[in-house]
């Protein structure tokens, strides 16, 4: 698992910048030899550290005073998500499929060594780990701009912002869009092939998708469960952290 998703990953959970976003990890070493897929993900994502931190510095009550400073913030998560989904295009490895529901996927074939029908498969592992990583910091942005919208109800200005991207049932469709990607990629990265390394690159993305079916715990339930059964193969597999990494964080 590429270490630069970890560290982005941790700082994300601690809403803290990352050293991965300065330009000397950004362009330095990219000056002489082109970045890997994968180094281009966690170029686009590591700015998500410092707007989590830059948005937990907002005042509780909104001001015109820190009005700009709210703007700034949500059109920076906007760029975000465009990149990100920039870069799942432009790898030529979007993925078209998506379960209806969490009612599709099972559980029983997690300790098999080879995935269920309903499962999302992958040309690699190291592809797996970049697309759902993708997916969660997708889905982070979109919580961030949920919560900015619950947070400020009154500031019109901020629907105005938002009206041209995306509302708030693009913003639902699109999470329970990417969080079902997830969800049906875990058959996939807990198969016994992939020793530990399947199985470790399904944490944060196991972790985000909790934390939106959490968002609506009656709405989401199955979803709940879907993930309490992944943890549940992660500790059988000798993670026994898992709980504590996926359940025992939040992101707000």
């Amino acid at each position: 698992m590429c270490l630069a998703l970890v560290e982005i990953a941790e700082a994300v959970r601690d809403r803290q910048p990352t050293f991965l976003a300065t330009e000397t990890w950004l362009d330095v070493p990219f000056s002489v030899t082109a970045p890997s897929r994968t180094q281009e993900l966690f170029s686009q994502a590591a700015a998500i550290p410092s707007i989590l931190q830059q948005i937990d510095m907002l005042p509780e009550i909104f001001s015109f005073e820190n009005e700009l400073d709210l703007r700034e913030s949500i059109r920076s998560l906007l760029e975000v998500l465009k990149r990100l989904s920039t870069w799942e295009i432009s790898s030529g490895l979007a993925t078209t499929r998506t379960p209806s529901s969490v009612h599709d996927l099972t559980l029983g074939n997690f300790n098999m060594s080879h995935v269920s029908s309903n499962a999302t498969c992958f040309p690699s592992i190291s592809v797996a780990n970049g697309l759902t990583h993708g997916w969660a910091f997708r889905i982070v942005c979109l919580l961030e701009i949920q919560n900015i919208l619950l947070r400020f109800p009154n500031f019109p200005g901020i629907h105005d912002q938002l009206a041209v991207d995306l509302n708030d049932d693009d913003i639902q469709a699109e999470a329970d869009r990417l969080v079902l990607l997830i969800c049906s990629s875990m058959s996939y990265l807990l198969q016994d092939q992939m020793k530990l390394f399947g199985p470790v690159s399904t944490l944060f993305p196991a972790q985000i998708a909790y934390v939106w079916f959490k968002t609506d715990e009656a709405r989401y339930q199955s979803g709940i469960n879907f993930v309490k059964g992944v943890v549940t193969q992660l500790v059988q597999k000798g993670l026994q952290s898992a709980p504590l990494l996926v359940f025992g964080e939040d992101l707000h």
